[in-house]
């Protein structure tokens, strides 16, 4: 019973909150029945009272179901470890996060919540700065499993978070300011969890101008790295190890002989299904529309990497992890695809094998979550 209401409920707040975007979308985009890629706003696609609205009823949502379950499952055991103070955590970012919790109350629960809250706050903020934003986009990002990884990742839901502001920032580009606040959330994104780090090289990469040669570069390196990545891991952890050593042990737990965690096995390869149809679509309509839409072979190139890191996963499920700093570009980038496509079949067929795909895997793990474990 628990788990229908759950589910049920998940996907009635996802339609409310759809709705109030798509709504808001339309009263400050005036978009003509010719026009592509909209460029006149009279006023902004995301409103600060509709970002702490949207995030509050994300978080009632988890109060809901958290209240449901008498019990936590492990992973929120242990941050209830480190709230109560019998043990430390190794991310700085949450202990100070617990440290502030603390001063106002002694209920781990307010910790659950306010990792909701807090982190999806700041992804609508970076749809807010992000020009591209759209409900479709808004809708992709909540049909993939983010929204629950702020339940039971509380470390890496803030470096997720960041990453989106730090992407959204990186591709608005105007200005001091802009550059500033991407590395800035960089930082923020490190200080919560070491994947943080990896934003380094996708900022630098995404600064970098591409063209059809430079994209195929990147296809062919990606695709020898996927084949060689647990040697350069492991190279690289003996590297970074002085002057970076818990990104160093951290890779040796998932890499090599000593790998202590294997995480949720092969399998995973095949929920990468909707970003590698993704990618694909991009490269099919890239002559088509890269002249058209800006920043489009860097949507495309963050289309790539969520769709590289899925095929990683053949070496440790736990990397799929990574994707979750893709998921808001891999939606933009879905939107703005869907506005180019005029064959209303294509549409549909590529909206059910990746959209709808993703939704689904969402329910599965929402299921399982209770079948397995009983709950969050």
């Amino acid at each position: 019973m628990d788990m229908m209401i759950s589910v049920m409920l998940y996907l009635t707040t996802l339609t409310v909150t759809f709705f109030m975007v798509k709504v808001q979308y339309r009263r400050s985009v005036m978009v003509t029945s010719r026009e592509l890629y909209p460029s006149k706003r009279k006023d902004t696609t995301m409103t600060t009272a509709m970002i702490i609205g949207i995030a509050a009823l994300f978080t009632v949502y988890n109060i809901v179901i958290t209240k449901m379950h008498s019990t936590v499952a492990s992973d929120r055991a242990n941050y209830a470890l480190n709230f109560y103070g019998y043990r430390t955590s190794p991310s700085e970012g949450l202990t100070f996060v617990i440290n502030v919790i603390r001063h106002f109350s002694d209920n781990v629960e307010i910790l659950y919540y306010v990792s909701t809250l807090i982190p999806i706050a700041i992804t609508l903020i970076a749809y807010k700065v992000c020009e591209d934003s759209s409900p479709i986009a808004f809708l992709f990002l909540f049909c993939t499993q983010y929204l629950f990884h702020t339940f039971a990742g509380l470390k890496q839901c803030y470096a997720n978070a960041f990453a989106c502001l730090c992407i959204a920032f990186a591709l608005r580009n105007k200005g001091v300011k802009d550059t500033v606040f991407s590395i800035l959330s960089i930082m923020l994104a490190i200080w919560f969890h070491h994947t943080g780090y990896f934003l380094i090289l996708i900022y630098v990469m995404l600064r970098i101008k591409k063209s059809r040669k430079t994209l195929f570069m990147f296809f062919v390196i990606m695709t020898a790295l996927v084949f060689f990545l647990e040697p350069v891991l492991l190279r690289a952890s003996s590297l970074i190890s002085p002057f970076v050593p818990i990104l160093s042990s951290k890779i040796r737990v998932y890499f090599g002989e000593t790998a202590s965690i294997l995480g949720e096995g092969k399998l995973t390869l095949f929920k990468g299904i909707p970003y590698y149809i993704l990618t694909i679509v991009g490269l099919i309509k890239r002559r088509q529309l890269v002249d058209t839409i800006e920043n489009y072979d860097n949507y495309l190139f963050l289309s790539s990497v969520t769709s590289f890191i899925y095929i990683a996963t053949i070496y440790n499920g736990w990397i799929y992890r990574l994707s979750y700093f893709f998921y808001f570009p891999a939606g933009v980038f879905y939107g703005l695809l869907m506005r180019a496509m005029r064959n209303m079949n294509n549409r549909r067929i590529i909206g059910v094998m990746t959209l709808g795909l993703s939704l689904m895997l969402t329910v599965r793990f929402l299921i399982l979550t209770y079948v397995n474990y009983g709950g969050f």
